[in-house]
Formats: C-alpha cells, structure tokens, sequence
C-alpha cells in the first residue's frame, strides 16, 4: 500500500474516532444536564429549562460550550446556578434567563429548544 493512502486512512480514522467520543461526551453531557435541572427544579430554583445550540442540535465539539435557557429562576439566584451547573458539568456554560430574552428568541427558544425535564 502506497504510503501516502496509508497516511490518509490512518487521518481518516483518527478524524472519525474524534467526532465518536465527542459525541460520546456529548450524550453524556446530556445526561448530566438533566440530572442536574431535576434536581435544581425540586430545590426551587427554576421551573423551566432548554438546551439550544451544539449540544442541542448537533456539532458538538472542542470548542464548544453548553447553552442553556432556564425560566423562573430569580434574577438574584442566577449566579448560584450557573455556578452549580458549571461545577457538576466541568465545562463552559452560557446560562439565559428566559425572562430576559427578547420576545422573537423566547418564542424560538420555546419553539425550537429542547426542554430538559
């Protein structure tokens, strides 16, 4: 075999491993984010949560970060949250408040988001 195929395959197996455990990671994360809403939800400190973005809807790797929207969690309380959701999942996480939110993006969020119970 000629070494510059055995080269590329060698690159194209690699590439695919790659996108398998950050797909592995991605569904693990996926888990974990739910477990932690449940819990969040019966402390009180939310009624309502969506995952959007990468994770939500694919392409999820390296380089990216989680995004969350969550709904009735008090203005006062949203920085104790991200700071137990960032700790539990060990990684980059933007948390929106739904009620902050213009109307177009709540709607699609709503719409669009999957809604972690």
């Amino acid at each position: 075999m000629d070494e510059a195929v055995a080269l590329t395959q060698a690159l194209i197996k690699r590439a695919r491993e790659r996108r398998e455990d950050w797909q592995r990671r991605a569904d693990a994360l996926r888990v974990e984010l739910g477990q932690s809403v449940a819990l969040l939800r019966g402390q009180g400190a939310l009624r309502r949560c969506w995952l959007i973005g990468s994770l939500a809807w694919g392409g999820y790797g390296p380089r990216s970060d989680v995004d969350l929207v969550i709904e009735g969690c008090r203005r006062e309380r949203w920085a104790a949250v991200w700071q137990s959701l960032s700790t539990e999942l060990g990684t980059r996480l933007d948390l929106l408040r739904l009620e902050d939110l213009p109307a177009a993006f709540a709607e699609r969020v709503r719409h669009e988001g999957i809604e972690l119970s």
